[in-house]
């Protein structure tokens, strides 16, 4: 069975070259690692490899990008794996997108683009790079052995770009990779430092819109229409898409629920069906998902994106459960609470939620964790 460890090692194992053809091994293994990523990242995430142009970069490269803030990496803010050009390196970063960067500076004149268009957009995202670093400081120092910078080993105009844009993460040499355990907590690691990079890029853009380039997203937001409540269906269930969903509430101004969100609830839903839980998200007002177990207990299910350590997830998901059980049932019916989450939260909030007596689930490296007390049956 493949590891992360392996599919990262594959590339260099089989001698990847920019000038072969798009058919060489090293390259379908790109493609590979790809298809194995798809399946361990959270939901709500996406994975895309280098080579799918005309010309195979001089840097091979796996990204994996948060859907609700970028759909490429020429502009936005990701995660990526980028190898050196002479293949014994292989770095793990919180990066952003270049691209977007030179075509700002080829906007500029002449004069304030002085020493040409690369130098200006290398000047512009160090500068943002640097920002970025100085707000993520405390959380990029509880991570083990983080890099502050990298050398791709190339002059070409990307890689001058990514290692510009390097924010932190992790140095491997492809001749002796951690193990599998070790570069999935790497990789864990970095996808609360996303959030927060991507919460100060909204920040950065609204405060600077003239200066600042490194895009923020979409900046949605999960707000579900109040609905009249009618008689519950738990066999109604419909998976939402994963794009901007227009809301149509009566609000001065339109909302949008969260790709990410959305995906969570589907790719929940898609792991409690063949247990046989029913389950219904149409017209049950501002809940996100109810379910019946196969014994017939009801759960009252509140879905939530993670970062840092959970906190703030946790602390919104006990809100909205108790106000929502408050709201839509009485007293003599009151159903189990469950907290969906899309990454793994700390053990600290893991125990506040069961002294509540909520339960709780998690996705993490492609599987689900729930707390022991849910009556999931087995498979």
């Amino acid at each position: 069975m493949k590891t992360l460890r392996d599919v990262i090692a594959a590339p260099a194992e089989l001698a990847y070259h920019h000038r072969g053809d798009k058919r060489q091994p090293a390259q379908l293994a790109l493609r590979d690692a790809k298809a194995f990523l798809n399946g361990i990242v959270p939901p709500g995430f996406s994975v895309r490899n280098s080579g799918v142009a005309q010309n195979l970069p001089h840097i091979p490269w796996l990204a994996i990008l948060d859907d609700d803030q970028t759909e490429t990496t020429q502009e936005g803010i990701f995660i990526v794996y980028l190898y050196s050009s002479d293949m014994k390196n292989v770095f793990l970063s919180l990066n952003q997108g270049f691209t977007r960067h030179r075509d700002r500076a080829s906007m500029l004149s002449r004069a304030q683009r002085n020493g040409g268009i690369q130098a200006a957009a290398l000047a512009s995202i160090r500068r943002e790079t640097v920002a970025f670093k100085a707000n993520l400081k405390s959380a990029i120092d509880k991570l083990s052995n983080p890099v502050d910078s990298i050398d791709l080993k190339s002059d070409a105009e990307l890689a001058e770009g990514y290692e510009a844009g390097h924010m932190t993460g992790f140095s491997y040499l492809t001749s002796d990779l951690p193990n599998n355990e070790a570069m999935l907590r790497d990789l864990e690691s970095l996808y609360s430092l996303y959030e927060e990079a991507c919460q100060f890029a909204d920040k950065s853009l609204l405060l600077n819109p003239d200066t600042w380039t490194s895009t923020s997203g979409k900046n949605e937001y999960k707000k579900e229409r109040a609905l009249k409540l009618g008689a519950l269906n738990f066999n109604d269930f419909i998976p939402r898409a994963y794009s901007e969903i227009p809301v149509q509430p009566k609000l001065p101004k339109e909302v949008l629920r969260s790709r990410k969100h959305e995906e969570l609830i589907s790719s929940f839903a898609d792991y409690v069906r063949p247990l046989g839980f029913s389950l219904s998200n149409r017209n049950i007002g501002k809940r996100d998902l109810i379910m019946r177990s196969p014994i017939g207990v009801e759960y009252l299910v509140e879905a939530k994106t993670v970062s840092a350590d959970g906190e703030s997830a946790v602390r919104d998901a006990i809100g909205q459960l108790f106000a929502y059980r408050f709201e839509y049932y009485p007293k003599d019916s009151h159903p189990e609470l469950l907290a969906l989450f899309n990454l793994p939260i700390d053990k600290f909030w893991c125990g506040l939620l069961e002294e509540l007596k909520i339960h709780w689930i998690y996705r993490k490296d492609g599987d689900w964790f729930p707390s022991s007390h849910v009556d999931f049956p087995k498979k």
